[in-house]
């Protein structure tokens, strides 16, 4: 007889669980985000008294009273308690008629299970028409930190939840700092679908959101509709901004997202963004415009066109483009200081074909420039198009290996004033690696042999003679371990790599592709001290490396490591990127680097140590110390010397999040070029938070240029309101994460 009722009565519990997380769930991957809920009388910490029963078709029912009245009817009275497995409900008064198949719960009742505590003045479930329903309904959900309450609640079946007047909050009972409330409200479990009309948001009583319809959907299952909107303040270039995302769940494997967002000094702006996935193919595009900017008058526009498409188990085609209506776009519009530092966007698009080690491509690529300062003629070249083959095959069972990278590209410059033309790239080599736990020994020879067949500018061919090198390798290294207490190892790891490039006059041959990275201490391990194909260094040199590390024993985590290394020179370098200096130079810049991670903080500092002119010609370095999301701070510095005083730097880059007081916290951020003498970026700003809600408040200044490529500086104050478990408004948070390492918004 019981059974089924109960069961009912628990699938309605499980209801107001779904209820509140499909609105939106509280989870979090940070686990401070209810670090101020402290309060151990709180509702949210109440753990729930459930019985200890291991049967789940065991249902124990007990009162004091038990009467059957003459309507076929049974009464249980006074401390009624009903238990199954997870589940508990407690009343006074609980009234079976077997005719109706109903139960009445006559007087107030509470029911409790591992996820939610639920009280009800009174109710009544019907087990034929599978039809239940409460009335002053209120409602704890712990897994979601949410509570509420609705005057009426309604279940038909597993298929229908009714709610009339509901309301909830993450805030406790009684003091709430805002809440959520709709007339009514409707959960589809069948179409795993709800609807809401008259939502309000309110802050205490005052009324900061409204809408007179929403869906949502409950489960995995996408669904179309608005979803939350963000309203952002600032008084910098663009204004204040309000979005109102839609999402649009066009078909199982394709949907959109699309945004128009309100430009205070703008306009509007409208991103669009769709996605697809096949059985062989998958891909994203995006396109965004603004028509008539108010600041600048002109239509503006930004695309991008990602694509993957597996067309069988080794052949694959991919597509990279992006593209934008002007030089300026990424500036204004841009969301990540990535995005707004972009130079050039590549439009590109591959065939690549696997099989075992060997890979080869066939690419076409080119670039928009959109940074102004780069000379026309300074821009990159296109690859109309590049075929490349890599791979490496073992020679029986020899020990040898055989290896083969091969290029063949047709180059291409927008301006008349650079060459044009194919240049071919082979390069054999056979290697023979030999490891052991303590060592390792792989030596290498190698033939590279490069042909060009390029005209100038004026469409004349030029005589470039092909070019045929030799390259010889030895890569050796130890390792040594010993035992720091029992729960840490340290390592000492010495390296030696040779390397023998005889010398080939590269100075009539263009510069496709070719460029001289900076220094590191990784350039002691490379046989090309330049990039591209182009140019070839020779080398008759040593390079000699001593590492060391502190490994824990337990994790394997690296707690400690130091690396230091030169390279020693035994012939002066003829080839440069120029074609007229040589470097006469007996010995390499020292490279060092250094590391340090605890758990609460980190260090990492690199450098290079000029040994001519004995002084420090780059260096950086990291300090990070976190113990939590309210106690942050970093610093970092970066110098680099150079001849050409533009390419220098000379900056320092300081930021934290700290607590003032138990609710307040100070956020901060400085970048400063010492070079330059000004300011790269600053924030200044406060947070208040509480156990429900948080409020972040910042004045934020960026270097950028304007529209005539003058440096400004960008000045403007972004707030953001967070309703804890629910959603968030405004774009100071975003900005603080990309500001300050570590910081992560609710």
């Amino acid at each position: 007889m019981l059974k089924p009722l109960s069961a009912d009565l628990f699938f309605a519990a499980l209801l107001l669980t779904t209820v509140s997380g499909s609105i939106q769930a509280a989870n979090s991957e940070y686990s401070d985000l209810w670090g101020m809920c402290s309060d151990s009388r709180s509702v949210f910490n109440t753990v729930p008294v459930l019985p200890d029963i291991s049967d789940p078709d065991q249902i124990d029912l007990s009162a004091r009273s038990i009467q059957s009245l003459k309507d076929g009817s049974t009464l249980f009275k006074d401390n009624v308690l009903l238990e199954k497995q997870g589940f508990r409900l407690s009343t006074d008064s609980l009234t079976y008629n077997k005719n109706e198949a109903t139960l009445f719960l006559d007087a107030p009742s509470h029911i409790e299970s591992e996820k939610l505590s639920f009280s009800s003045e009174s109710g009544q479930i019907n087990n034929n028409s599978e039809t239940s329903s409460f009335n002053n309904v209120k409602f704890v959900i712990l897994s979601n930190h949410m509570q509420g309450s609705s005057p009426y609640i309604n279940l038909t079946g597993k298929d229908t939840t009714f709610f009339s007047n509901v309301s909830f909050s993450s805030c406790e009972p009684d003091n709430e700092t805002w809440t959520f409330s709709a007339d009514n409200l409707e959960l589809d479990h069948n179409d795993e679908s709800g609807s809401a009309r008259h939502i309000v948001i309110r802050i205490k009583e005052l009324p900061i959101f409204y809408l007179p319809y929403i869906s949502f959907p409950l489960g995995d299952r996408r669904r179309s509709g608005i979803l939350v909107p963000e309203i952002s303040f600032s008084s910098g270039i663009n204004g204040n901004t309000f979005s109102l995302p839609y999402y649009w769940n066009i078909a199982a494997n394709q949907d959109a997202t699309i945004t128009p967002t309100y430009i205070e000094k703008r306009g509007l702006l409208v991103n669009n963004n769709y996605r697809y996935l096949t059985a062989s193919s998958e891909g994203e595009i995006e396109l965004d415009f603004i028509s008539g900017d108010q600041l600048s008058g002109e239509d503006r526009y930004y695309n991008r066109f990602i694509n993957h498409s597996k067309l069988t188990e080794q052949l694959s085609f991919n597509i990279n483009s992006s593209a934008t209506s002007d030089s300026h776009y990424l500036t204004d519009f841009g969301q990540s200081q990535s995005v707004i530092s972009v130079s050039h966007l590549q439009q590109a698009l591959d065939l690549q074909f696997r099989s075992g080690n060997w890979r080869s491509k066939l690419l076409q690529q080119q670039f928009q420039t959109i940074d102004d300062a780069i000379a026309a003629d300074a821009r990159p070249y296109r690859r109309e198009p590049q075929l490349t083959i890599n791979g490496s095959e073992a020679i029986a069972n020899s020990g040898l290996k055989f290896n083969l990278a091969a290029e063949w590209v047709n180059f291409t410059h927008p301006t008349d004033s650079k060459a044009n033309g194919n240049r071919s790239d082979i390069y054999p080599s056979l290697s023979w690696p030999q490891q052991a736990s303590s060592w390792f020994f792989k030596p290498s020879i190698g033939q590279r042999l490069t042909a060009y067949d390029i005209n100038d500018g004026n469409g004349t061919a030029l005589d470039i003679s092909d070019r045929n090198l030799s390259v010889f390798q030895l890569d050796s290294g130890l390792f040594f371990e010993r035992r720091l207490a029992q729960e840490y190892t340290q390592t000492l790891e010495p390296r030696l790599y040779y390397l023998n490039v005889p010398a080939v006059d590269q100075s009539a041959t263009p510069l496709f592709d070719s460029a001289e990275p900076d220094f590191s201490f990784a350039q002691l391990f490379r046989e090309n001290r330049f990039t591209g194909s182009d140019r070839v260094a020779d080398a008759n040199q040593l390079s000699a490396a001593l590492s060391s590390r502190i490994i824990n024993n337990d994790n394997g985590n690296e707690l400690f490591s130091a690396s230091i290394g030169q390279i020693f020179y035994f012939d002066d370098r003829q080839v440069s990127l120029t074609g007229s200096s040589t470097q006469t130079a007996t010995k390499s810049d020292i490279a060092a680097e250094f590391k340090i991670h605890k758990q609460d903080w980190s260090y990492r500092l690199s450098v290079l140590q000029d040994i001519e002119n004995k002084e420090l010609s780059k260096g950086s370095f990291r300090y990070q110390y976190q113990t939590d999301n309210r106690h942050i701070f970093n610093l970092a510095y970066r110098y680099r010397r150079d001849a050409n005083p533009d390419d220098a730097i000379d900056q320092t880059d300081i930021s934290a999040k700290w607590p003032v007081s138990d609710h307040w916290s100070g956020l901060a951020r400085w970048n400063y070029s010492h070079k330059d003498k000004q300011d790269l970026a600053s924030i200044i700003g406060l947070e208040y938070n509480s156990c429900c809600w948080a409020f972040r408040i910042i004045a934020r200044g960026q270097l950028i240029q304007d529209e005539n490529n003058q440096d400004i500086f960008d000045r403007s104050v972004m707030v953001s309101l967070i309703l804890k478990g629910f959603s968030s408004f405004g774009r100071a948070n975003e900005e603080l994460e990309r500001a300050i390492l570590g910081f992560h918004p609710e």
